[in-house]
């Protein structure tokens, strides 16, 4: 499975500035934990017959 939902020089930025380096299984794990959340917050906005992601879905 490809990484695709994150930016992973984004994220490494992110990790170097707050003195970590980052994993390449690191990568894939953060990516399936935004499809989880995308996949919790599509259910929820469609339990209330929404087709518009807000944040409180997330």
């Amino acid at each position: 499975m490809a990484v695709d939902k994150i930016v992973k020089k984004q994220v490494a930025a992110k990790a170097h500035k707050m003195g970590f380096n980052v994993s390449g299984g690191a990568y894939q794990a953060l990516d399936d934990k935004v499809e989880e959340l995308i996949t919790r917050a599509t259910h929820r906005a469609k339990a209330n017959k929404r087709k518009t992601l807000m944040p409180h879905d997330f």
